[in-house]
């Protein structure tokens, strides 16, 4: 009997709620700007500007500072016809597309990567996250790099010829130091050669877009348990599931990629414009 009871009580509640949410808040032209829309546009604010906007005088500020001259300006844009402008239809285009991205990606986080598929795929992908703290000697040439190899094949120190020969002005003067990296931190040859590497064992050259790398591997930290992963490495899991349903997603897809066309003789660059582009990983 209690337990009907406490379940009627639920849904008055619930229902009382919705109808709350459904009353009209206010009319700007006809246009009705219920309790759920005043409450969406609340919920859109920065953490740190909705906290301003909990008594009843912030609301009231919101609602006729920011959401009424909204829909005013809203009402103005479509009398006159403003979503027709080429620009401006645009720039709406972009705004949706930037949605229709945001919600697909969402959709797809929330479906295949949950806590615990995150743990499950950690665990079957263990090796992936070792971690390797390595020195490296940065030469430009093979030959260079090959007359360092032979000097530390005669006992020559390190840290020492890393100081007088690397090209790497960030670890040069660290004897070469780079701490310790993940698989996905290096550029792939050099990678690939570091983690398959024992510890005080030194690599022949390793070619990279950098130039030769002459590699030292100094320890060889074993992944953690996924419980005691910090919460930008379990950030950095999600990423790396995300990036993989990207990958399937790629691999059913007809893609076509003119990449000539990113030269900067043929670029927007030669056309006098400007182009964003990335630059490569860190000289190691």
């Amino acid at each position: 009997m209690r337990s009907i009871l406490a379940l009627s009580c639920l849904i008055i509640l619930l229902l009382a709620v919705s109808n709350l949410n459904a009353q009209e808040l206010a009319n700007v032209n006809g246009t009705s700007i219920s309790m759920a829309d005043f409450q969406e546009r609340l919920n859109e604010l920065p953490p740190d500007v909705r906290q301003n906007m909990t008594t009843a005088e912030g609301k009231k500020d919101f609602l006729e500072n920011h959401v009424i001259p909204g829909e005013l300006l809203l009402t103005e844009a479509k009398r006159q016809g403003l979503e027709k402008d080429k620009e401006t239809a645009m720039k709406i285009e972009d705004a949706k597309r930037s949605v229709l991205i945001n919600a697909a990606a969402q959709k797809l986080i929330s479906e295949k990567i949950t806590v615990e598929s995150a743990k499950k795929y950690y665990d079957s992908h263990s090796q992936q996250f070792t971690t390797v703290h390595a020195s490296h000697i940065l030469l430009t040439t093979e030959d260079e790099a090959k007359d360092v190899k032979k000097q530390l094949n005669k006992g020559a120190d390190f840290s020492e010829l890393a100081k007088k020969d690397s090209k790497d002005p960030s670890t040069a003067q660290n004897g070469g130091d780079l701490g310790f990296f993940s698989r996905d931190q290096m550029v792939k040859p050099f990678s690939e050669k570091a983690f398959s590497m024992k510890p005080n064992q030194i690599s022949d050259p390793v070619k990279t877009q950098f130039g030769y790398h002459i590699i030292k591997v100094l320890e060889i930290k074993p992944a953690k348990k996924y419980e005691e992963l910090d919460e930008s490495e379990a950030v950095a899991i999600k990423r790396a599931m995300f990036n993989e349903e990207l990958d399937k997603l790629k691999s059913k897809a007809k893609i076509t990629v003119h990449s000539e066309l990113l030269t900067t003789d043929k670029g927007p660059e030669a056309a006098g414009g400007e182009m964003n582009g990335m630059k490569p990983k860190a000289a190691h």
